[in-house]
């Protein structure tokens, strides 16, 4: 029978009634049906297809199906509701605190509970986010296919990898469903099937029960029925306890298979291992753990119970001696049998156990002195109903020791006889006053309780995690420790809180990812502890005992506020550090910041870079962090010269942009000479046949394709025609052209015509360029660009200037008019594009102008616009190789630039800066000084200045000029 609170839980989401309406969503119910677009690559397309032909099922109103979607208790109730006509209460859940009075579906939930069909998960809880899980989802069809009864009467034993961790009052049914093909498993990696019964059921899932139920009904019906039949004929005649460890089972006829795992008894009495009795395949004794002496087991055989009992019978010793001999019993009991059985002990130790709790199964064992757990370093304990004053945790896995309804003065973690963490798990009603913890080991607090924690000289150098919620104080005393706050293992836990920690040796601390650590407290003089994770700590106070500490940094540390009492050193990430250098408040201590430290860890980070000789996001990435760092560096008070190789970095950081730079223009080409093939007769207007969509455009570039409908022209270009009588079907690609992680997108529109139609009007196919690249050698020079339009029958037109739009990516490289004229501004490379009719063509331009030269290049010290010779003086600038370094107190003025010969005849100068593209006012002063100002603070790294369109003796040059910001 399904438990009171398993019924509960079923009905608060799924009803006994509906079947096929869970797939009509809530947002389209009783929408028209649409074509489906998003259902090809769902393994049960077949199945959605064919419901929604048949009007069982619909989609959204945008016509997708979200095949992969989870569905909610609040669209359920709503959906129920409506198929039900029930009327809409929201007075009837003002019970639920969780069902806001203003949410849509309130109406609907109070439906329910008005209707019986739900009263919640709780008395004032509804869950109205909560996803239907793939166990509700069986349970479900088994009750509507009318099996629910012959489920029970079935073994649980389903080939089923997870079937244990399906719910008590779902297993039945998951068993018998699997058996008769209703479900499948899924396959794990050593080739075995498991259910995964607490995911979230996709709607695709729901989609193809609904039609095995709907196609297969009467087959699946019988399928089981057979199965009840056949297992129903399979009895336990009897049981008896040979002596206390082996049982005699009898069966009313041979038993086709044996397997120890079949049988099991309660109270604690466990199943080693299974034999037929003298060649009998009907009679088996079975191997148990030992007996406890009148204690009465029950007997269950494939899950089923076999209303079968053994009382626990007492361990036979027989000994002979003298004349004659003799035999004599004797009674043993075990420190096992002791703990099961309830009672007041001194000390026990248990040194085997499994996920049968240990313990009685009502009342308590009390012992007054010493609990020893020991079940070797791969073993498992779960302890229930027990006190004691101490518990010793030996070994175990990291699979865990679980506590349950314990109470504990003081629970101690030695396990240093392994070199793995034993897993300590404190569940429902357990109270442990305090953890001493002497070994490497994972403290998981759950719905109980841990006390105050220490972490003691045992665990020096060991790894501790900490999971769970833990609220009370955790003292660290062991030197080298790794400490670290990672999120709890157990299903549906609350993510990770810990709300003190008290530092008081050495110790790396770590908080992952969705994690908290209330407040840190280093108390131990000289202590060096690293910070690191992503996870939050709310605060660190470095309190006055705490003297000469140091605090290393790692990237991405998240301390909201550091409290100093005494003075500390910062080292490590340079980024973190002054990320916390304004949340440090100063209590009686400062920070000093280590620049040696810093100055090493920056200088690692630009030699970990590993060399390259071609473009991808991750190494820009990279070199992006990397100079992040080093402009935090410099806000410490480092300057270029701490870091030796600086260069390096500069080196880089001018290559990986200029690779980009050529992977864009790659892109760009690609995209201009992309287009879809066409069989003889198909063009763009009109297509009955299959298209050639590339997977290259050439340059090294890969291309995905995208249909807007595949159920007419599928995503690799297979064309499926409209039915003859229909309308002609425009279909829109979308091609992603990829090269070395950057992308671009071109996009394209199809019309396929159904039988014994003809295509349509001529549609604009692309756009092509006279000439279809440019270059100019001079400054000033222009050309004009004419476009043609190609149309889907071949034809060609000349496109009015007028009707063309124009527009160029870089005006500091070249200009373009509105009427399609290319002015040369300055040395580079840009793309002109012309759009017409929804259609676009890239137009490369190159400028290439003889290059002349500077005289000197100097920096303003004085913010000034004045030029006077107390402001200036002259430095040769030697290329990129020897910038001119502008120290960091000047990043905001201005920079002048000297030349060699008079600037009055300048009319139309352009300014440049790369890599980074930055605004710059310019002014002329005394005809030979340029005067730039940047419109922000110069930002810290290699720049390149290019000024076009200076002219000298008549011909136009341009000059480069090299700065470094400091």
């Amino acid at each position: 029978m399904l438990s009171k609170e398993g019924r509960s839980k079923i009905s608060a989401v799924l009803t006994f009634v509906l079947l096929f309406s869970m797939l009509m969503p809530a947002m389209a119910f009783g929408a028209t049906v649409v074509q489906l677009k998003d259902i090809a690559d769902s393994y049960a397309q077949k199945e959605i297809q064919s419901l929604v032909d048949g009007g069982i099922i619909s989609g959204y109103e945008d016509g997708s199906f979200q095949p992969t979607k989870a569905m909610s208790r609040a669209e359920l109730a709503k959906i129920i509701v409506l198929s039900q006509g029930l009327k809409e209460n929201a007075e009837k859940a003002s019970a639920f605190t969780d069902v806001d009075k203003n949410s849509w579906y309130r109406g609907f939930v109070g439906a329910l509970v008005e209707s019986g069909i739900t009263q919640g998960t709780s008395t004032t809880s509804f869950s109205p986010d909560a996803k239907v899980t793939r166990e509700e989802l069986v349970v479900f069809f088994v009750r509507a296919l009318g099996l629910e009864e012959g489920a029970g009467k079935l073994a649980v034993d389903a080939k089923l990898s997870d079937l244990k961790e399906v719910s008590s009052w779902a297993q039945a049914h998951v068993s018998l469903a699997y058996k008769i093909g209703f479900v499948n498993g899924i396959e794990n990696k050593d080739g075995t099937l498991k259910f995964s019964p607490k995911e979230s059921a996709e709607r695709q899932a729901l989609a193809r029960l609904a039609y095995e139920f709907k196609t297969n009904k009467s087959k699946f019906v019988d399928k089981a029925k057979e199965i009840v039949k056949v297992d129903a004929l399979l009895e336990v005649s009897s049981v008896s306890a040979v002596n206390n460890t082996i049982v005699e089972i009898a069966f009313n006829k041979e038993i086709p298979s044996l397997n120890a795992s079949d049988f099991t008894f309660d109270n604690g009495l466990s199943v080693t291992g299974a034999t037929y009795k003298s060649d009998s395949k009907s009679v088996v004794l079975l191997t148990t753990s030992v007996q406890t002496i009148d204690q009465v087991y029950k007997l269950s055989y494939k899950g089923k119970d076999t209303g079968k009992t053994i009382k626990g019978v007492a361990f036979i010793v027989t000994s002979g001696g003298g004349a004659g001999g003799s035999s004599r019993s004797e009674t043993r009991t075990t420190d096992l049998q002791k703990i099961n059985s309830g009672g007041v002990f001194d000390n026990l130790t248990i040194t085997s156990g499994g996920p049968t709790p240990i313990g009685p199964a009502s009342g308590t064992t009390k012992i007054n002195g010493t609990l020893t757990l020991d079940p070797g370093k791969d073993g498992e304990i779960s302890l229930q109903n027990v006190e004691a004053a101490n518990i010793v945790v030996a070994s175990g896995s990291e699979n865990s020791i679980k506590f349950q309804k314990t109470k504990v003065k003081t629970l101690k973690v030695a396990a240093n006889g392994q070199t793995s963490q034993v897993r300590i798990l404190s569940l429902l009603g357990t109270e442990i006053t305090n953890t001493d913890v002497q070994s490497q080991v994972i403290l998981e607090s759950g719905a109980g309780s841990l006390g105050n924690i220490n972490i003691g000289s045992g665990a020096s150098g060991k790894g501790i995690e900490l999971r769970g919620t833990i609220t009370g104080n955790v003292y660290v005393n062991a030197a080298g420790a790794t400490i670290t706050i990672a999120a709890p293992k157990e299903l549906n836990a609350a993510a990770t809180s810990i709300a003190s920690l008290e530092l008081g040796a050495n110790a790396t601390v770590t908080a992952n990812e969705n994690t908290t650590l209330g407040s840190v407290s280093i108390t131990g003089p000289g202590t060096s502890v690293t910070f690191g994770g992503t996870g939050e700590i709310n605060s660190v106070t470095v309190t006055e005992a705490a003297i000469g500490s140091t605090l290393n940094l790692s990237a991405g540390s998240d301390i909201s506020s550091l409290v100093l009492q005494t003075n500390v050193t910062l080292t490590g990430d340079p980024e973190a550090i002054v990320k916390i250098k304004d949340h440090i408040i100063e209590d009686g201590g400062t920070a000093g910041i280590s620049k040696d430290s810093i100055k090493k860890f920056v200088m690692d980070a630009i030699a970990a870079i590993q060399s390259f000789s071609e473009y991808s996001v991750s190494k820009e990435d990279e070199i992006k962090a990397v100079g992040q760092k080093i402009k935090s560096a410099r806000d410490l008070g480092l300057v270029d010269m701490d870091i030796s190789n600086l260069n390096v970095f500069d080196s880089l950081y001018s290559l990986i942009y200029s690779l980009k730079s050529s992977v864009v223009a790659e892109l760009n080409s690609a995209k201009a000479v992309l287009a879809i093939g066409y069989v003889s007769g198909d063009s763009a207007s009109g297509a009955k046949s299959n298209l050639t969509l590339p997977e290259t455009a050439g340059n090294g570039t890969s291309v995905a394709w995208v249909s807007s409908n595949v159920d007419v022209v599928s995503n690799n270009g297979v064309v499926t025609r409209p039915a003859e009588g229909k309308g002609n079907v425009t279909v829109t690609l979308t091609a992603t052209i990829t090269k070395n992680g950057l992308t671009v997108t071109q996009v394209f529109t199809v019309v396929i015509t159904a039988p014994g139609n003809t295509a349509g009007t001529p549609t604009l196919v692309s756009l092509t360029s006279e000439p279809n690249s440019v270059s100019l050698s001079t400054y000033g020079a222009t050309k004009q660009l004419v476009i043609t339009a190609n149309y889907s029958d071949n034809t060609q037109a000349i496109v009015n200037s007028n009707e063309v739009g124009y527009s160029g990516n870089n005006p500091f490289v070249a200009k373009v008019s509105s009427s399609g004229e290319v002015l040369a501004v300055a040395n580079g490379s840009t793309v002109v594009t012309a759009t017409y009719g929804g259609q676009f063509v890239n137009v490369p331009i190159t400028v290439n102008a003889p290059v002349g030269s500077v005289t000197s290049v100097t920096y303003v010290t004085y913010n000034t616009s004045s030029v006077t010779s107390s402001v200036y003086a002259g430095q040769t600038n030697n290329g990129p190789g020897n910038p001119l370094h502008i120290p960091a107190e000047n990043a905001g003025n201005f920079l002048i630039i000297q030349f060699s010969h008079s600037l009055a005849d300048v009319t139309d100068m352009v300014l440049r800066t790369s890599p980074i593209d930055l605004d710059l006012a310019f002014t002329i002063r005394d005809d030979t000084y340029l005067i730039i100002k940047y419109s922000s603070t110069l930002p810290v790294g290699a720049h390149t200045i290019d000024i076009n369109g200076i002219k000298s003796d008549n011909s136009p040059f341009s000059v480069a000029v090299y700065v470094y910001q400091d």
